[in-house]
């Protein structure tokens, strides 16, 4: 939400008064042992009021800026790359394609690429986008099939398993290699599948799985993209134990690409050295992927998670039940999501951070058309994407834009913003370091180095 006020704020022109307060407020929030979640009940509680105030206060505030007129239904993409895809407008499925930082109606036709459904005995299949995957009755998908080629070796399934979670100290903080070395526990659904939505744009499977203290129930839905979304809502009662959510990948690699704030890096799939054996779980933002040339797969996110990413699968940490210093963390109802990205190639990873970055800021529908400009960003800079468009913290109107490479190495290109007459380096602070950019018939050039982040100031 304080990427999507600073967006629309900066393209109105405005500077929200409170914006400097709900910053400070939600980086106070970033301290480590709130954000992890290794903190006393009291401070877990303090936390989610102080941000569900926060979100509340930031989304008047967003309305406000839009200010929409009419009855309309707009679709506005706070985020630096184009959006295409299928959004819901009042619980219905339609497609939409919004420029980056900007807005559109919903497309009042189809695309091409729709979804189908079979069922056969007990299993589900479902296919789009060049994509299918397979759920049988155990609620197991045994097969994810990306132009003709199985992501999952042959029987063998992608579900959900139970891991011990006690480590020897640190309880909220750690989690421990002899309990992450452990024979896992399969988790089987307690009833069969069901199609709960079948539209030309998206078909949606329902199922719901179970233990004795907890049930979860998930959503896999496939639409024309290819990408199988993944959405869970858990009452969540366990002790001590870890849910993670397991994919076998049949692709040939000896690493796997960890996506990071800016960049990525690549991590060994084996256990070769102690440094390598250490890392039996790991961090990574908004995705992680696997290929070998010409296939692969990636598990994508719309934030920092937890993997297990060694030998033959992908594993991501869904939930866990510490014990201490919060006895009831993690417990009761819990909502998350994920999605499997079936990929063609990972010589560059561009397209995907295209993508993760559309699913870290999703678009927002509208009743009405808003006020703020419309496709007023030209950003024709392939690998580069902005992290942040921003008023000038001086109050002077000025445009900031944060931008970084993302695929480690050196981009060329140009980028415009309707209205301003310069474009000037700066530091963090805002401050110049650098005479203004040469501008000519496509807009400001620019240049950044692997991983380079740069931030420009605009003058209107």
């Amino acid at each position: 939400l304080l990427h999507e006020i600073e967006v629309w704020s900066a393209l109105a022109g405005s500077r929200p008064g409170r914006i400097d307060e709900w910053w400070q407020r939600v980086l106070t929030q970033q301290f480590h042992d709130i954000i992890p979640g290794s903190s006393i009940a009291w401070v877990h509680d303090d936390a989610e009021a102080e941000h569900a105030a926060i979100a509340e206060e930031i989304g008047a505030e967003v309305r406000a800026v839009l200010a929409p007129t009419g009855k309309d239904t707009t679709v506005m993409n706070p985020s630096s790359a184009a959006f295409s895809g299928v959004i819901d407008v009042d619980g219905v499925p339609v497609h939409a394609d919004i420029p980056a930082f900007g807005w559109s109606s919903p497309c009042p036709t189809l695309p091409a690429d729709g979804t189908t459904c079979v069922q056969v005995g007990g299993d589900i299949t479902v296919t789009g986008g060049g994509t299918s995957f397979t759920i049988d009755s155990n609620g197991t998908l045994t097969s994810i099939v990306h132009n003709g080629r199985d992501i999952i070796p042959d029987d063998d399934f992608a579900g959900f398993v139970l891991r011990a979670d006690t480590p020897a100290e640190y309880d909220n903080w750690d989690i421990d290699m002899a309990d992450a070395n452990r024979t896992a526990e399969f988790v089987a659904a307690v009833g069969p599948p069901t199609v709960v939505e079948q539209h030309a744009l998206r078909t949606t499977v329902e199922c719901t799985y179970g233990t004795g203290a907890s049930t979860w129930t998930v959503r896999y839905s496939l639409t024309g993209s290819g990408r199988i979304d993944i959405t869970l809502d858990a009452d969540w009662h366990e002790s001590e134990r870890r849910m993670q959510w397991r994919v076998p990948t049949d692709i040939h690699s000896h690493e796997a690409v960890c996506g990071t704030q800016f960049g990525h890096v690549r991590r060994a799939r084996h256990g070769n050295t102690s440094w390598d054996i250490a890392r039996f779980e790991v961090c990574a933002h908004r995705y992680v992927a696997v290929a070998e040339p010409g296939f692969g797969v990636a598990i994508m996110a719309d934030g920092p998670r937890g993997y297990d990413v060694r030998n033959d699968a992908l594993q991501l940490t869904v939930m866990r039940s510490p014990r201490f210093p919060d006895p009831e963390a993690d417990r009761g109802r819990q909502h998350v999501e994920w999605a499997v990205r079936p990929l063609d190639s990972l010589v560059d990873v561009a397209p995907l951070e295209e993508e993760a970055e559309t699913l870290a800021h999703p678009p927002r529908v509208v009743s009405g058309s808003p006020t703020v400009p419309n496709d007023v960003v030209s950003w024709n800079v392939p690998g580069v994407l902005i992290s942040a468009l921003k008023p000038a913290d001086d109050g002077s109107g000025d445009i900031i834009i944060r931008a970084w490479e993302t695929t480690g190495g050196r981009r060329t290109g140009s980028f415009d913003v309707t209205g301003t007459r310069s474009a000037v380096p700066c530091d963090a602070l805002e401050d110049p370091v650098a005479p203004a950019l040469d501008r000519d018939g496509t807009g400001y050039a620019v240049t950044l180095g692997a991983f380079e982040i740069v931030t420009l100031r605009l003058t209107r």
